[in-house]
């Protein structure tokens, strides 16, 4: 090995978001929380993912929805533009990220989304670029939403969670799951979580029901759960109650202190 090659081994420097102009080594990695099983990374996932090889049993996540160029205000991120990246971003942004969860994840991707028309081209074409690991789909209906924008619109009651395994996809049956014959339906009913103290600050916070009921179906004690697109850490919460570690990834700061803020308040109780 020449010395030049020596010295990129040593030192390689990847541009984790090109807006923040933001750099990380690639092979040393540090958590921005680690505490009882619970390990937050402050990073854009798809760098985090390919530093850290992760084993995680489970992924349960939920991207953003690239709302901003739909004009709606209801995006992952407040700030506008960090939710209305072009068709070509966004697409490279699901692809790569995952890619990566199907990669570091033993078992099965649970990865919720809406279909919208500024990202429904993006997500169709996703969804068949990854059809050799679909393995399943649920329904999330949210039972109550608000009324559509205009006459004409349909309100948008339900989202998607497709389920993504490398664990054989082409069978229906999950080999590795908690329940038996009849004992759950593909179709998940329950509010959103819009009335939490959170929403204001991440406005598609997860209901905490929606990660508890996956984890405690597709999971045992002891599993480790990777959310790459952590969001304010509501399915890091619902893995610490279930006594499960968990690996949440998230680009933006603020939402990781309000997660490890989240994991404090349990610990009070």
């Amino acid at each position: 090995m020449t010395e030049n090659n020596k010295m990129q081994t040593k030192q390689i420097e990847i541009i984790i978001d090109k807006e923040f102009d933001s750099k990380v080594d690639c092979q040393v990695m540090l958590p921005y929380y680690e505490q009882d099983g619970i390990t937050i990374y402050n990073a854009d996932c798809r760098t985090a993912m390919r530093t850290l090889r992760l084993n995680a049993d489970l992924t349960i996540t939920s991207p953003p929805y690239n709302v901003g160029n739909n004009n709606m205000s209801a995006g992952k991120y407040l700030i506008k533009k960090h939710d209305a990246l072009s068709d070509e971003e966004y697409f490279e942004l699901l692809d790569v990220a995952l890619h990566l969860m199907i990669e570091n994840t033993k078992y099965y991707v649970f990865f919720n989304i809406q279909m919208l028309s500024s990202n429904r081209i993006t997500i169709l074409e996703l969804l068949y670029k990854y059809r050799t690991y679909y393995k399943d789909r649920i329904i999330w209906d949210k039972t109550q939403v608000a009324p559509a924008i205009e006459p004409g619109v349909m309100n948008s009651r339900f989202e998607d969670i497709h389920i993504f395994t490398k664990f054989n996809p082409h069978k229906r049956k999950f080999d590795r799951c908690n329940f038996g014959r009849g004992e759950f339906n593909n179709v998940i009913r329950g509010n959103n979580a819009s009335r939490n103290e959170w929403a204001k600050l991440h406005r598609a916070t997860f209901p905490e029901y929606l990660p508890a009921l996956l984890i405690n179906n597709f999971t045992l004690e002891g599993d480790t759960i990777l959310d790459p697109f952590m969001g304010t850490g509501t399915t890091l919460v619902a893995a610490r109650k279930l006594r499960r570690k968990a690996v949440g990834i998230e680009l933006r700061q603020e939402y990781c202190d309000i997660a490890i803020k989240r994991l404090a308040q349990m610990e009070m109780f």
